[in-house]
C-alpha cells in the first residue's frame, strides 16, 4: 500500500525529514539522531538524541516482509532495556494499512495490536507471575512482570515515547499462542493483544 510522503526540514540540523505515514507522531531525524515531535505535519518539538544498542535481528528499518499471506514495511524501533538484556518492539504497517507492534526478544517474536478491555485491569503491584487472569473472555497465565526503560527509537512511530522514561509491564499467555500484553506508564494503562510468531514465517522481501 502506497504512503504518501511529507517533507519537513529537522530545526536542529536543517536536513530534510521525510514523514512516509500519516499517523506519525514521532520521528527520529537520519542525519542527527534527534527526536521530533510532529503536529499536523509540523515540527513543534525538538527531543533528545537517540542511541541504540545494535542488536541481531531480522527486521531492518525500511524494508518490507511477507507473514504468510500478507507484507508489512517497518517504520519505526523502539529498543527497551529491562536490566537483564535488550529488547526491541518494531513498528510496522501491514500492507492493508493496519499498523501492528513486533516484539522481538533474544529471538522470540510476538506480533500484537492495541486493544481496549471491557471492564478494569489488576493495579500492576497487585499482579503476581503464575496467576491466572480473566481479560477480553480468555484465562491468561501471567509469564512475566517486570519494568523496562525505553533506551532510545528511530524512524517514524505513531506515539509519544520518550528516551529515558520507565515503563511497568506484565506478559501473559493463553492457548494457541495467543500473547497479551499490559503496559502501565505515563498515568494510564494499555493493553495490546497478538500471536507469537514463527520467525521462519517470516520473508524479506
Amino acid at each position: 500500500m502506497s504512503q504518501q510522503t511529507t517533507v519537513l526540514e529537522c530545526p536542529s540540523c536543517g536536513a530534510p525529514v521525510s514523514v512516509r505515514i500519516r499517523f506519525s507522531k514521532i520521528v527520529v531525524c537520519e542525519h542527527c539522531k534527534t527526536t521530533l515531535f510532529l503536529e499536523d505535519d509540523a515540527v513543534i518539538h525538538v527531543g533528545k538524541k537517540s542511541a541504540l544498542t545494535t542488536i541481531p535481528s531480522i527486521f531492518e528499518l525500511g524494508h518490507q516482509y511477507r507473514y504468510r499471506h500478507s507484507s508489512f514495511s517497518v517504520h519505526g524501533r523502539i529498543q527497551f532495556d529491562y536490566g537483564a538484556g535488550l529488547w526491541d518492539e518494531w513498528w510496522v504497517v501491514m500492507d492493508n494499512g493496519e499498523g501492528k507492534w513486533v516484539s522481538v526478544d533474544e529471538g522470540d517474536i510476538v506480533m500484537e495490536v492495541p486493544f481496549k478491555v471491557s471492564g478494569g485491569l489488576a493495579p500492576f503491584d497487585e499482579i503476581r507471575v503464575g496467576q491466572n487472569l480473566q481479560i477480553d473472555g480468555r484465562s491468561l497465565l501471567v509469564t512475566e512482570k517486570d519494568s523496562s526503560t525505553c533506551v532510545g527509537i528511530e524512524g517514524q512511530l505513531p506515539e509519544l515515547i520518550f528516551p529515558g522514561k520507565v515503563y511497568d509491564y506484565v506478559h501473559l499467555s493463553g492457548t494457541g499462542g495467543i500473547h497479551y500484553t499490559i503496559e502501565y506508564g505515563n498515568g494510564q494503562v494499555l493493553t495490546y493483544k497478538g500471536m507469537w510468531i514463527d520467525p521462519f514465517d517470516i520473508v524479506a522481501l
